[in-house]
């Protein structure tokens, strides 16, 4: 279903002598039930730091 509405939204963009290398689509709030904070974990630990 995602993947029919990008389709469809990128079908519908004039491309006329344009050429695309890269397309993301992005999906947020997908569960209404559960109202929950995010939490972002720290891609990698360098000693005492997190990033």
């Amino acid at each position: 279903m995602i993947f029919e509405i990008a389709k469809t939204l990128f079908e519908s963009i004039d491309l006329e002598n344009r050429s695309i290398r890269l397309l993301g689509i992005s999906l947020s709030n997908l569960d209404n039930i559960r109202q929950s904070q995010v939490i972002q974990l720290p891609l990698f630990k360098n000693g005492s730091t997190t990033f």
